[in-house]
């Protein structure tokens, strides 16, 4: 257990040294800098020349600004594995005390981490939606579980670096899911609502019942259930 654990320690200080992870960790933070400045300056220009009152989208805007952290560090921790599996370390790595299992919780740790507290900072920089501190905590561990998920998928889906990007394009791309109720379609809803995205807009812009936070979780656990089954096959 302790040669484990000391294996574990060992193998998350490389990951924490390295310099393309710390120079992406902050890619999130100043995109939510910049969306806070296109709110800012471009909310008034849009109501004085077309007339169009961003107000009332404030809430899917926060929503957009909150998913982009666990997409962007999902594809990080994503590619990091890729990377690892090219270079045959995940191979190594999984005859050391540590095991393919413990990689996996490594590899992934990080942007979970990562990925609640800029759910927090985004929230805060762009202060544009109240939101009960305790909802805001719960979509935190959603956003969470939804890097664990775009991480695994990636990891799994994908043979190679190229082809991730391709991957990681299609995915992140279904963000867009999150703004479904713009589109006043009922199927356009049910169909975005099969996806972790569009819940972290319910819970922000609907009511807070039992069944919505609830239906939330199952969906994220189901996805996550699905990303962890294709990484280990």
């Amino acid at each position: 257990m302790n040669m484990q654990y000391n294996a574990l320690i060992a193998d998350f200080k490389r990951l924490i040294r390295e310099p393309i992870l710390i120079i992406l960790m902050l890619v999130p933070f100043l995109a939510m800098i910049a969306l806070k400045l296109a709110v800012v300056y471009g909310s008034p220009l849009l109501l004085d020349w077309l007339g169009f009152d961003l107000v009332p989208y404030y809430g899917y805007i926060l929503s957009i600004a909150i998913l982009l952290s666990p997409c962007m560090l999902g594809a990080v921790s994503g590619f990091m594995m890729i990377d690892d599996r090219d270079e045959s370390m995940i191979d190594l790595m999984a005859v050391t005390p540590m095991g393919y299992s413990g990689y996996i919780r490594n590899r992934l740790v990080l942007p979970f981490i990562m990925s609640m507290l800029y759910t927090f900072v985004a929230y805060f920089v762009l202060d544009l939606y109240p939101i009960d501190f305790g909802m805001l905590l719960y979509i935190s561990i959603l956003t969470g579980i939804q890097s664990l998920i775009l991480g695994l998928l990636l990891f799994s889906f994908t043979d190679n670096k190229v082809k991730g990007l391709t991957y990681a394009k299609g995915l992140d791309s279904l963000m867009v899911t999150a703004l479904a109720d713009l589109a006043g379609i009922g199927w356009v809803t049910a169909l975005s609502a099969l996806l972790p995205f569009w819940w972290i807009t319910c819970l922000i812009m609907k009511p807070a019942t039992a069944l919505n936070v609830f239906l939330a979780l199952g969906v994220h656990l189901v996805w996550l259930g699905i990303a962890f089954y294709k990484a280990k096959k």
